[in-house]
């Protein structure tokens, strides 16, 4: 690897971590490409020749988000349960974390004014973890009529985790209780799964 790839790949990670905080602190919409330049300390050209548009520099933001994101939860060839409730848990602590949460609360102020900053958030994750989940569902549950909605039930179910955190109402959620919420979103999953095949 050149030095000068390995400069313009630092430069590109600094500007794109810089806009983060900026959006995060300030909201995407006011943020202007001129306040990522003084931030990251380089020209205004220097941020366009990095990426074109204050969209494309959102989109490497997410993008450079999921590469540092855990990786999607590897299903084995346990019982169904088990595997399940290990995906539950490892998608729940993704999903509470201060950068996650972060994520969510841009995304929400920002999305009505930006649709298209949700829809690359949404390729960038949700779609490919529930991709994977609906995969695991139709080979594991023999029978199954729509491993798609049944993923994003199942999904839906361990958000409700989220949901106090996101409102402030809350500043952790213990393992216990991750723990306990897993356990019990795995059984009614489950169980209504069951009764429809």
């Amino acid at each position: 690897m050149s030095k000068a790839y390995v400069n313009y790949q630092r430069k590109r990670e600094l500007i794109s971590l810089v806009a983060w905080e900026l959006f995060s602190q300030k909201g995407f919409s006011v943020t202007s490409m001129d306040d990522v330049a003084k931030a990251a300390n380089v020209t205004k050209q220097t941020v366009y020749r990095y990426f074109p548009s204050k969209l494309e520099l959102f989109k490497a933001v997410l993008e450079s988000y999921a590469q540092k994101a855990p990786k999607n939860y590897d299903f084995g060839q346990g019982d169904l349960a088990e595997e399940l409730y290990g995906f539950a848990m490892h998608f729940m602590r993704f999903h509470i974390s201060p950068e996650y949460l972060g994520t969510m609360r841009l995304l929400v102020s920002e999305a009505r004014e930006n649709t298209e900053l949700g829809a690359i958030f949404y390729a960038n994750g949700p779609k490919k973890s529930g991709a994977m989940l609906s995969t695991f569902l139709r080979e594991n549950i023999s029978g199954i009529a729509d491993a798609d909605h049944a993923a994003s039930l199942f999904v839906a179910m361990l958000h409700h985790v989220r949901t106090p955190l996101l409102l402030g109402l809350c500043d952790s959620v213990t393992e216990e209780e991750l723990d306990k919420h897993a356990r019990y979103s795995v059984d009614i999953f489950l169980h209504g799964c069951m009764s429809k095949v």
